[in-house]
């Protein structure tokens, strides 16, 4: 007896954990692959993605290759900022800046002057780039997740942004080189960094994988199962975990939304006016008419590693889809 419950118990287990995959309707079309790349992609960073051998792709352009050990973080005004596993931080510009740590750096950002970073052990530092000396150095509650998907910090002539490993947005007054405020934004303990942060207008929005935070004169909050945000030229982009997107305003107000139902939307990008929304089952998912028109691709593959969506491309492993417009 003791063993049929035991089986029982086990096959309803095995039937709550089953996974409901997304199967559109209609298909508008099965997409072929449009361009190949040399090497597949296998780093993601903001905005970019980086191939194995060291090509940068994306909306902003460069022909610089990183060398072998190197993962792009992001591109700032031209900057390319690259990190290794040894603690060392490269600056691409007009002239190459390099600064070592005692820890590898998880996200980082600059504005020419300083490097505000984010290390694998949750410690958030200002750094002169002239020289390399650190102005700001706090150690956060260390996490034991650290993604690609983390944000970058934010600089503003005024303030620093570090979107911290356990899930708090530290704001850092530059001049005084101290906290001013420490808000959480994620809510689970060791799985809570933030996943975008970036200004939006006049305010400043943050998320992680449970909230999304708008921060003003007055902090406005809402509570999601996120997936995704994008920050496109339509407006903010939100992108749940059970197939809803919502274009928000500043202040997390809804004002264009839909559903597909079991969708795993995880990036995005526009053109033309359209969002191209990649499903994770091997769609890409286009969206007109304030999100109303819903036409559904198939790509060739199910998404499985690295990829990027720019304003006019995806790119996946070392293939290349170019978005299908009207």
């Amino acid at each position: 007896m003791r063993t049929a419950v035991v089986a029982i118990a086990a096959l309803i287990l095995c039937g709550c954990s089953k996974t409901i995959v997304y199967s559109p309707s209609a298909i508008e079309e099965r997409l072929g692959y449009d361009d190949r790349q040399e090497s597949a992609l296998f780093w993601r960073g903001d905005g970019v993605a980086q191939g194995e051998d060291g090509e940068i792709v994306g909306s902003i352009k460069t022909a610089l290759k990183l060398e072998n050990g190197e993962r792009i973080l992001g591109i700032d005004d031209g900057a390319v900022l690259s990190a290794d596993n040894q603690g060392t931080l490269k600056i691409y510009g007009a002239r190459v800046s390099q600064l070592t740590f005692s820890d590898p750096i998880a996200q980082a950002a600059t504005d020419g002057k300083i490097v505000a970073s984010v290390s694998r052990t949750n410690a958030c530092r200002i750094t002169d780039i002239a020289s390399g000396e650190t102005i700001f150095l706090t150690q956060e509650r260390l996490s034991i997740a650290v993604t690609s998907r983390l944000a970058r910090p934010l600089i503003t002539p005024t303030t620093v942004y570090f979107p911290t490993l356990d899930g708090k947005l530290l704001i850092v007054d530059r001049a005084a080189r101290k906290i001013v405020s420490e808000p959480p934004v994620g809510t689970e303990e060791f799985f809570g960094n933030l996943i975008f942060l970036k200004r939006v207008g006049s305010r400043i929005i943050a998320a992680g994988t449970t909230k999304i935070v708008s921060f003003g004169a007055a902090t406005v909050s809402k509570s999601y199962a996120i997936r995704a945000v994008e920050l496109l030229p339509s407006g903010l982009y939100l992108f749940t975990q059970d197939g809803e997107v919502l274009r928000l305003n500043e202040l997390l107000e809804p004002e264009a939304q839909t559903k597909i139902q079991y969708a795993r939307l995880i990036a995005a990008a526009e053109k033309n006016g359209a969002i191209f929304a990649v499903e994770q089952s091997g769609y890409i998912v286009r969206l007109e008419n304030n999100l109303k028109t819903v036409t559904v691709f198939e790509l060739p593959d199910r998404i499985r590693s690295v990829l990027l969506a720019t304003n006019d491309r995806l790119y996946y492993h070392n293939k290349i889809i170019e978005w299908r417009t009207r």
